[in-house]
């Protein structure tokens, strides 16, 4: 996480995922990372459009 945002590299799980594995806590869409390490965020593809729309990236790298 350091070197994410030493690199400016976006962190973010899928809520429902995160959710179902006990690495986020709260409700769809309104949730918040847990267990994690730091500068994760939790969202959908329409969060993470709206946090690429100012920048958008050069690569995009899923697990």
């Amino acid at each position: 996480s350091r070197m994410a945002e030493q690199h400016n590299i976006l962190l973010m799980m899928c809520d429902q995922c995160a959710l179902e594995r006990g690495l986020a806590q709260g409700k769809v869409s309104k949730c918040l990372p847990q267990g994690t390490v730091a500068h994760v965020q939790v969202g959908c593809f329409p969060d993470l459009y709206k946090v690429l729309s100012a920048n958008p990236p050069d690569q995009v790298i899923t697990l």
